[in-house]
């Protein structure tokens, strides 16, 4: 045997061979244009969509990122990383040539088109991967005709409809596509992209000689960079698209032995293609250079630049416990229940195994999208983490649809089948409409305005959180409200989480803007949290004479120094020379408006967004009751009080939307919190003022059934129930005084005060005997008690 045999022979021996259920067999896409009937349901999609959208629009700014995206695209400046360069510059020509309504309505519009432009292409992708059961021979008795017979057409139509409705009256998509947000935006990069490689693969597989088609490819690669500039959102899509690529190419390489040179240059365009549109990126520094009004991160130097567009900011957010990673994956069925309810899961999963059966290397390109989406969304802990899973949502869509047009061929009606479906859409219509209908909702808009009314004319105001910047931002520098005032951000100056000072530059934009405020005394410390740096800020503020401005923040704690006094909900800083005397000269009535507060249906629409709004509007209340208090305005103070406790939350109607996260939960602590301190000062104030105005029962009687609330809430505090045990005392209910006193007493053994208020109750209901007993017990603890001993004298006499 010679060396050539011997070598063929080993070659032989030594040949591996892929299983056949491993090879990636893929039906090919016919290669056919859509008929007239097809473009009809994709315009029917898109206008039933708009006009949905348009309907239920937000007549102006909402909470999220609104305001900070609208306003850095009308003043062209930088908004929150990654920076959004294409929002931005889109956004400024939008509303530069639609002269309809308010600059936040422009915006709000525009995500509504992006929206329903994406729900159309959903319904093009689902026909697209349907296109063979479309064709048949029939097609050939009607060649000459345009339409396809009205039974084929229709029994794929209305699933593709279904599907798409489906995505577009979710909870999250419809909830974003009435607000300025960029979220919509990249669904329909999302679907575009989708779409552009279906095309593609539809393309390649029937080609048989060796020039490969590559427009679609230098397509997909131009909108996947133009994707990026706007949001990295879409790098779900990137692990399985370049798979999806090298798949297809190898199966054809394998069949037609195509050359590699061909197709590595094809691959080099694509890249320089991906990148061309990076260069959108430059206007960040660009822009920050100008020294616009709204400036995030002033991304002006190489090292800001790249921690901008990286999102360094939001690293914080990620997590890295395999714990936390599972408690938030184990959540995600609530979101999908959310989105499209439970009860029609098994079609999505039937259309994905459709899909798999026949069209193996997309359907494991869907299933690698998801995988994605859910393995790196799972580790942001963010509050609006069901943004996040909008590839998830459309691939859900996709498969619904694809799980429709699978069960029709089991049924002989199939038409009458596929309507039946049109109930489902209606139905999730009907739940969600109560909940993303925002055309009567100004409560972002109202809280900036409330806001800013309430200010001196030449005010600092620190600024904290997205949901006070972002509408105060909005109102100041796209509406022109309160020019003079000063807008201080904290977060720009020291990180939260490091407690480094972070923000020099910041500073210098300070001086730039407000020359008459010097705030950089603090930047030589090493380490600083944000609360020190406020307090530092605040005390050189108030005690420099050359600086005539008053300082407002939200309600909080500055310490022993300062009073804070509600001016609508944030309060005015001064100091305690002051003296409590002189607080109504400071002081104004607390008028808060805004629209939609004391609606708790409106509060339980929006739960995320409100929760926050409504803690800091009860906690100005609260202080508000306390100041009216201090003047010995009782009546007054009282008032207030009462307007806490007319703010009902339902904490399982909060846990019921969010399914995880602790943000909401210190929410509903910060609200039970400011409830019962509200409870405890208001039944202090009623005896207080009962005590001077003795002859009005009514009073009583309102004191017991405001107590008797704050007792469910905390029924373990003593000293609610030793009040409410002197109000029983007074209104001579003995008996139930006494249990009051006897259930404090439980809580608190060693309360003199409540063992008294015990021991004159006893007295007074003649039970003498136990209320000398209490009365010894009182002298063990306090052998100089006086008040005691009159009760023991009263006693003796009797």
């Amino acid at each position: 045997m010679g060396k050539k045999e011997r070598r063929q022979k080993k070659r032989k021996w030594v040949k591996f061979r892929i299983p056949k259920f491993l090879i990636p067999k893929d039906e090919p896409i016919v290669s056919s244009p859509f008929n007239v009937i097809d473009y009809a349901g994709g315009i029917l999609v898109f206008f039933i969509c708009w006009i949905v959208y348009q309907h239920t629009l937000t007549p102006t700014i909402g909470f999220h990122d609104s305001g900070d995206m609208i306003t850095a695209a009308y003043v062209l400046g930088i908004p929150h990383p990654t920076g959004y360069p294409l929002y931005c510059l889109l956004g400024k020509l939008w509303m530069t040539i639609l002269p309809i309504g308010n600059i936040a309505y422009r915006m709000n519009l525009a995500s509504a088109l992006c929206a329903s432009l994406a729900c159309m292409m959903v319904y093009f992708i689902i026909l697209k991967l349907t296109v063979n059961s479309r064709q048949w021979t029939v097609k050939k008795i009607f060649s000459n005709s345009p339409f396809l017979p009205f039974s084929v057409s229709i029994s794929n139509l209305i699933p593709a409809i279904v599907g798409a409705l489906m995505l577009a009256f979710a909870t999250t998509f419809w909830e974003q596509a009435v607000i300025a947000e960029k979220y919509t935006l990249n669904a329909l990069f999302a679907t575009l992209l989708i779409f552009i490689l279906l095309k593609w693969h539809e393309t390649i597989l029937p080609i048989t000689d060796h020039r490969l088609p590559t427009k679609y490819l230098y397509l997909f690669a131009f909108t996947l960079g133009l994707s990026f500039t706007h949001h990295m959102q879409t790098i779900y899509l990137l692990p399985a698209s370049i798979l999806f690529i090298i798949t297809v190419y190898w199966q054809k390489w394998r069949k037609e032995k195509l050359s590699l040179f061909p197709i590595s240059y094809s691959l080099l365009k694509m890249l320089c293609l991906f990148i061309l549109p990076m260069f959108l990126y430059l206007y960040l520094p660009i822009c920050a250079s100008l020294s616009p009004d709204y400036n995030w991160g002033d991304p002006q130097t190489l090292k800001r630049f790249i921690a901008h567009i990286s999102g360094q900011w939001y690293k914080s957010y990620f997590v890295s416990s395999l714990n936390q990673i599972y408690e938030n994956l184990f959540h995600i069925p609530y979101f999908l229940s959310d989105q499209f309810t439970q009860y029609f899961w098994w079609i999505s999963l039937i259309g994905l195994f459709f899909l798999l059966a026949k069209r193996k290397i997309i359907g494991l390109f869907f299933i690698v999208v998801v995988i994605i989406n859910l393995l790196v969304a799972s580790r942001y802990s963010i509050r609006n983490i069901e943004d996040y899973y909008f590839p998830l949502y459309i691939i859900f869509s996709i498969t619904l649809g694809l799980g429709i047009i699978f069960l029709n061929k089991f049924v002989k009606k199939r038409i009458i089948f596929s309507v039946l479906f049109f109930g489902v859409v209606v139905t999730i219509f009907l739940i969600h409409y109560p909940y993303n209908n925002k055309r009567d909702y100004y409560f972002a808009y109202d809280y900036g305005c409330e806001i800013l009314s309430s200010l001196d004319k030449k005010a600092i105001i620190f600024l904290e959180g997205d949901r006070t910047i972002f509408p105060v931002s909005y109102l100041k520098y796209c509406e022109n409200r309160y020019p003079e005032v000063a807008l201080i951000l904290p977060i720009f100056l020291v990180d939260s989480f490091s407690g480094i000072h972070k923000g020099k530059w910041y500073d210098e934009i300070l001086k730039e803007k407000y020359p008459d405020i010097d705030l950089s005394t603090f930047s030589c410390l090493d380490k600083i949290s944000p609360e020190n740096v406020k307090k530092i800020m605040i005390d050189k503020i108030i005690s420099d004479k050359g600086i005539n401005r008053s300082v407002f923040v939200k309600p909080e704690t500055l310490g022993d120094d300062y009073f804070l006094i509600p001016k609508g909900i944030f309060c005015k800083v001064i100091k305690k020379e002051t003296g409590k005397e002189n607080l109504s000269l400071h002081s104004r009535k607390n008028r808060i408006i805004i629209r939609g507060i004391t609606d708790n249906n409106k509060i339980f629409k929006d739960p995320r967004q409100t929760l926050e709004i409504v803690i800091a509007y009860l906690s100005s209340l609260n202080l508000q009751g306390f100041i009216y208090f201090y003047q010995r305005r009782y009546q007054e103070a009282i008032e207030e009080f009462k307007k806490v406790l007319k703010i009902k939350i339902c904490p399982e109607k909060i846990s019921f939307f969010i399914p995880y996260g602790n943000f909401y939960n210190e929410m509903l602590d910060k609200y039970i919190k400011i409830t019962r301190e509200v409870n405890i000062h208001l039944l202090e104030n009623y005896y207080l003022l009962l005590n001077i105005r003795n002859q009005k029962e009514k009073f009583y009687l309102e004191a017991i059934d405001v107590y008797k609330k704050a007792l469910e809430m905390a029924p373990n505090n003593s000293s609610l129930r030793n009040i409410m045990g002197c109000i029983y005392s007074t209104c001579h209910e003995y008996q139930l005084a006494i249990t009051e006193f006897k259930e404090a007493l439980k809580i608190n053994p060693v309360d003199i005060n409540c063992r008294r208020n015990l021991a004159t109750a006893y007295y007074r209901k003649g039970l003498l005997k136990h209320a000398l007993q209490e009365c010894n017990t009182i002298l063990k603890i306090d052998p100089g008690n006086v008040y005691v001993k009159e009760i023991l004298k009263a006693i003796g006499k009797k």
